[in-house]
């Protein structure tokens, strides 16, 4: 323990390797919308080996400064920690509230005998434990979802989960791409009975019959 935290080389090879990824990543990954703008969802790991890198060259600082010096460094970091244990408070209400929300989607989930049928990758992330007791399928275009309904047996209950139209739709994607990332589901009363409909963030979850 004393090689690494006294080792101002161990901090170095950290920042180097938290440097070199925060500046690579973003060159590197191309996914578009929302924090996967420039890779900012793959940034954790580049600024915890900073973190880590910043700690041992702080303790290495410690060990050769005097007490009011620590005192005048330590005081603001436990300023910094009380202000991110609120903020992290607060993040754990939301985290309490969502997993009531989901509680109540996957109750919906039990109405359907064996599909979750989801029209975009929106809507994945609430799969959750249900991915183990229901078939979750993507049907991101009509002649995906007309081939599942082609499938789906007369009087079967199916879960639809409807993402806002077009959502992945935005400036920054060319237009040769936009089929794909389409989202238009529609719906043939002819072939399948509406049951009911809930929202939640936007997003419809349908509740279907075959006819």
């Amino acid at each position: 323990m004393r090689f690494i935290f006294g080792n101002s080389r161990s901090g170095t090879v950290f920042y180097l390797s938290g440097l070199f990824s925060l500046f690579i990543i973003p060159l590197y990954i191309t996914f578009y919308g929302g924090v996967g703008y420039f890779g900012l969802r793959y940034l954790e790991a580049p600024v915890l080996l900073l973190l880590i890198g910043f700690c041992l060259y702080f303790v290495k600082f410690l060990q050769n400064t005097s007490t009011w010096a620590k005192l005048s460094i330590l005081l603001p970091l436990l300023a910094l920690f009380y202000f991110n244990f609120l903020s992290t408070r607060e993040g754990l209400k939301v985290l309490r509230n969502a997993s009531r929300d989901l509680a109540s989607l996957h109750s919906h989930f039990t109405d359907s005998k064996q599909y979750v049928v989801h029209t975009s990758l929106y809507s994945s992330i609430w799969m959750g434990k249900s991915y183990f007791h229901k078939r979750h399928l993507l049907t991101s275009n009509q002649e995906d979802f007309n081939h599942f309904l082609g499938i789906v047996e007369k009087g079967e209950t199916f879960t639809v989960i409807e993402s806002p139209k077009n959502i992945y739709i935005s400036p920054d994607i060319p237009l040769s791409l936009h089929a794909r990332y389409l989202t238009n589901i529609q719906f043939d009363a002819n072939v399948i009975q509406h049951r009911k409909t809930m929202n939640m963030y936007g997003v419809n979850i349908h509740q279907f019959q075959k006819q």
